[in-house]
């Protein structure tokens, strides 16, 4: 993978997800564009690749993140979503050779399992987090419940996978760009 392409790009679809993304809101559930991004990278790179870049685009994600607010003043708390894209990697390596990588329908449901997984190790995270003194998790702050956070956060990775389907062809064609040939490197149909 030609990382001076990837971290741009990456760029890109965090300015997405913060900027554009809330215009596809239904109600409160927004969709993302950087999962679809890591599925594109999960789905081409070597596995290595694959999890470094899982890190990367994490990181990038944590520091953009703004739901955590200590009193009035925003906070950052960086790795829950960097280990969440770590475990939806994980998942997605197993699978890459189960699927057809070019239809849109298996990328906007890989992009959906990817979001849950996200999901799941992030509410574990900040459940976990909340437990100290003086720290409450973001569902706390409408005064809901992790159940309640979770359902939304749940829609949201469908929804992110239905956008996925539709964004799935002009990310395939970004792939050569990222360096990634016709056929995957783990692939045994390499010529």
């Amino acid at each position: 993978m030609k990382w001076w392409a990837f971290l741009p790009l990456l760029l890109i679809a965090v300015v997405l997800d913060t900027s554009f993304t809330p215009v596809a809101a239904i109600g409160e559930i927004v969709p993302r564009v950087t999962p679809a991004f890591m599925v594109l990278v999960a789905l081409y790179a070597h596995r290595q690749t694959a999890f470094a870049a899982a890190v990367v685009a994490g990181i990038a994600v944590d520091l953009n993140t703004t739901e955590l607010f200590d009193g009035v003043r925003p906070y950052v708390l960086i790795g829950p979503t960097a280990l969440g894209y770590l475990l939806g990697t994980a998942i997605l390596l197993p699978l890459r050779s189960m699927v057809i990588r070019r239809n849109p329908f298996a990328f906007g449901f890989l992009v959906a399992i990817f979001s849950l997984a996200v999901m799941l190790v992030t509410t574990l995270i900040f459940s976990i987090r909340g437990w100290y003194a003086g720290t409450t998790p973001p569902w706390m702050m409408e005064g809901g419940r992790a159940l309640g956070w979770m359902g939304v956060e749940s829609l949201r990775a469908l929804w992110s996978g239905a956008i996925a389907i539709i964004i799935a062809v002009p990310l395939q064609r970004c792939a050569p760009v990222l360096g990634f040939a016709g056929s995957a490197p783990w692939s045994q149909r390499r010529s």
